[in-house]
């Protein structure tokens, strides 16, 4: 009997550890904590390199979004030509830097108003060690308020009738959160190795079709999770698309070490694709 009891003891006490809690609440392809938690590693810090930072073009407009505490900067970019839509656009772990501010300008010229957001509280990170604790410590809640802001700011403020969502790693997972927040306000939804929803309960008002990029290397976001999310999306009756490439996490910062340029390149065609068809013609 005291054998039985020491037994029972033991195993309540490994249950409720802090680290099986923790992954009891995130599960093990979960939305939630995966990348977070990797942060802290030196695996996960290595794999994000930074070299030079590519020059900004001239004609964006940083500007307070939002009120109250959940005010935050935003870099908007406006197209020359008449605008196919808009799209907001979350960064990856460093935060609203020149690369972010790049790929703006890279989607404007394609047509589109983007409004780059940040979500660290007008922080960005210069080495890994910053990036770690930024992510680690970015507010659930005050990310979610500004990502509503920008979508609501897109659609009430430059007139956009389509509203898509982009983000890259920490900001790929924030892209999907927000376009489920969002529901039928946003009608295009791409994550770059971000965080990805692997049970159907967990896409409730997600409307919009999702391409997802995954890089076979990837230790974090793998293309197993790939394949959850996509037979999530199946059950759930929605429209995924999970595209898988022969590289590392963060393959298209071209700012980093671990950029494959040929994956890159695939990767942006599929994205200017997936944005042009799920939006359809320009506005009038």
């Amino acid at each position: 009997m005291l054998r039985i009891c020491l037994i029972l003891l033991v195993t309540f006490v490994a249950i409720n550890s802090p680290q099986v809690a923790s992954a009891r609440r995130s599960g093990s392809g979960s939305s939630e904590g995966t990348l977070e938690a990797a942060a802290k590693t030196d695996e996960f810090k290595s794999k994000h390199e930074r070299s030079e930072a590519p020059v900004v073009p001239q004609g964006g407009e940083t500007f307070s979004l939002g009120t109250g505490d959940h005010a935050s900067q935003a870099y908007l970019v406006k197209p020359e030509q008449v605008s196919r839509g808009g799209i907001v656009m979350v960064h990856e772990w460093w935060g609203l830097n020149d690369h972010i501010r790049h790929e703006a300008h890279r989607f404007a010229d394609l047509g589109y108003v983007v409004l780059a957001v940040d979500l660290y509280r007008n922080r960005v990170a210069t080495t890994r060690d910053e990036a770690a604790e930024y992510m680690q410590g970015a507010d659930p809640d005050h990310c979610q308020q500004v990502l509503a802001f920008a979508v609501d700011y897109l659609r009430d403020h430059q007139n956009v009738t389509k509203v898509g969502t982009i983000g890259w790693c920490f900001g790929g997972g924030w892209s999907l959160k927000a376009a489920k927040a969002a529901g039928a306000k946003v009608d295009a939804c791409v994550v770059y190795y971000g965080q990805l929803f692997t049970k159907a309960t967990e896409l409730e008002g997600l409307t919009a079709p999702v391409l997802a990029i995954i890089a076979d290397q990837d230790k974090w976001i793998t293309p197993a999770m790939g394949s959850e999310f996509k037979a999530a999306m199946t059950e759930a009756g929605k429209k995924a698309t999970v595209l898988v490439y022969p590289a590392d996490h963060a393959f298209a910062n071209p700012t980093g070490d671990r950029h494959h340029e040929e994956s890159a390149r695939k990767a942006w065609e599929k994205t200017k694709s997936f944005f042009e068809t799920s939006f359809g013609s320009r506005q009038e």
